[in-house]
């Protein structure tokens, strides 16, 4: 591994009570990579710090800092927030500057719902382009210019935050800034959030792509391969370092398409954790096969075989990855 100079990165995390035990899953599996010279800060937002303190072993042996912040904080910057699966603590992340020890001057922010299946290193190390923020397009992009009920949904959405259909539209799960740079976007996308929030149907991700513009550099996806990725069966791009689980679906909560294959390592890693009384969504049998059935069956041969569509998407990953910066 490389880690040259990485006194000044920093690996983050925010995350409420509900999200804690996945949370903790991707900080594990990120340690199997990382040494603990490499700070790992987590930013909790919950009503009390019981929990925390049952878990002091944990986070002792994981080298994780955890740094309570106030969920009043959080309620009072969007008046809507859009019905989904994404907490409104997702916005902790807007307040990372703040927070963090002035040491850290590179954030590597990463959602909780991640897995890390190789060394993320180059995102710590490597030099940044500077003022700007590394992240994957999302899924979005790819199929953003459909001629179907998505597409036209798609750009309908990015019209609605002021971008056009051709503009980088980039998914937030998964970024890297020099704290100074973050500190900037990240009031501009507050103040968005806080005008605009009913056209910020994905919450965080809306406001920061509706403020970017020109300060966001294409990282590979493999530092935030989403579901879609794996559903257009685009593996063969790269080898992904981050599996990002997008979507209402995860894998800790039963063998779910498209992460079926790596259900098992997530929840290896769940059962070694002492995580016993903490909540964790899960999903029954009779819901994880209603969900597997659109990938399964008919429905499958008909996206393999029919939909030309899915092919012209992994095309445009393909190129994407190819230009990305990092």
């Amino acid at each position: 591994m490389g880690y040259l100079g990485v006194s000044r990165s920093a690996i983050c995390y925010v995350c409420d009570l509900g999200f804690l035990v996945p949370t903790l899953i991707s900080i594990e599996s990120a340690r199997r990579f990382v040494p603990s010279s490499v700070p790992i800060y987590l930013v909790t937002i919950f009503p009390d710090d019981d929990h925390i303190k049952a878990l002091e072993p944990l986070l002792s042996r994981l080298s994780v800092t955890v740094i309570p912040f106030d969920r009043e904080r959080i309620e009072s910057v969007a008046d809507v927030w859009a019905e989904s699966h994404v907490p409104t603590a997702a916005l902790g992340r807007f307040f990372l500057p703040e927070l963090l020890p002035d040491s850290v001057k590179r954030i590597l922010y990463v959602d909780g719902d991640t897995m890390f299946v190789r060394d993320p290193s180059p995102l710590l190390d490597q030099p940044l382009p500077a003022g700007k923020i590394g992240m994957v397009e999302d899924a979005l992009s790819f199929y953003r210019h459909d001629q179907s009920a998505n597409g036209a949904d798609a750009r309908a959405y990015m019209q609605g935050i002021g971008l056009s259909p051709d503009a980088r539209y980039a998914n937030s799960g998964v970024f890297v800034v020099e704290r100074d740079d973050w500190k900037v976007i990240a009031t501009e996308a507050l103040a968005y959030l806080s005008e605009h929030s009913k056209a910020c149907l994905y919450h965080d991700q809306s406001a920061l792509n509706a403020v970017l513009g020109d300060r966001s550099f294409p990282l590979s996806p493999i530092w935030n391969y989403q579901s879609r990725f794996v559903q257009w069966r685009a593996k063969p791009i790269a080898k992904p370092a981050i599996l990002h689980f997008t979507g209402a679906a995860k894998p800790w909560m039963g063998e779910v398409r498209p992460w079926k294959k790596v259900s098992h390592r997530v929840r290896s890693i769940l059962a070694s954790l002492p995580t016993k009384g903490l909540p964790l969504r899960s999903m029954s049998d009779h819901e994880v096969a209603a969900h597997n059935s659109q990938y399964e069956g008919p429905v499958r041969l008909v996206r393999k075989f029919l939909d030309t569509r899915q092919l012209r998407r992994v095309r445009s990953l393909r190129r994407y990855h190819r230009s990305a910066v990092l």
